[in-house]
């Protein structure tokens, strides 16, 4: 049996990170009407991080409530590092950067600018689904996937990233010691990362083993 797809936008599919034949979505396959479309098809595959989760489970169930206390989590402890990092700003220096910093600060800064782009998945992963059409057909597999829950995830994954890297970027700004900057910005990292950290203790079965079935699907 030849699984349906949940979304499709140009022949594009939206499926969970499992390993699945490949089908055609053209209505015509199987009949060999389809085979010259088959090069078009191309497998999109859902993020597992918390977000997804929110958006497959039924609103006000435990997995649902557990998604979205992962990014009340995330986003309590970006703030409060920002509002942290902001208190001594003046209108000359809103971002405090110190008035006198070392070269090889500077290019640590650098790299730390550099990396924290290149890691900011979570906003990768929101103009990747941007290329993604809900298609209703999802909700014979995941009935409370509705479409402004696919939407709604996409957006508090975008807002979680775009907090992340402003928060990278005011301790990349404001460091003046290479080791202090390093410490600073795995710790943003670490924190950016809990949505996919949500996931996996849950996948593994180390907490709330009864949602093992939501990261399965």
């Amino acid at each position: 049996v030849v699984p349906r797809p949940l979304f499709r936008l140009h022949l594009l599919t939206l499926i969970p990170k499992i390993n699945m034949p490949t089908y055609n979505l053209d209505d015509n396959a199987g009949t060999g009407d389809g085979d010259e479309d088959e090069d078009d098809v191309e497998a999109f595959y859902i993020e597992e991080d918390v977000f997804s989760i929110f958006f497959v489970s039924p609103v006000f169930s435990i997995a649902f409530w557990y998604a979205l206390g992962i990014f009340a989590l995330q986003m309590t402890i970006l703030i409060l590092a920002a509002i942290n990092l902001l208190e001594g700003s003046t209108p000359n220096n809103p971002i405090s950067v110190p008035a006198h910093t070392s070269g090889v600060v500077i290019f640590a800064e650098i790299i730390a600018i550099f990396t924290s782009v290149l890691t900011a998945t979570d906003i990768f992963a929101f103009f990747d689904a941007l290329n993604v059409e809900y298609d209703e057909c999802v909700l014979e597999t995941f009935p409370a996937a509705s479409r402004s829950k696919w939407h709604l995830g996409n957006v508090l994954r975008l807002v979680e990233g775009v907090m992340g890297i402003f928060v990278a970027f005011l301790f990349i700004c404001q460091a003046d010691d290479v080791l202090q900057l390093f410490l600073d910005f795995a710790a943003v990292q670490f924190v950016s990362e809990m949505d996919n950290i949500g996931f996996y203790v849950i996948d593994r079965g180390y907490i709330l083993m009864n949602l093992g079935d939501v990261t399965d699907n």
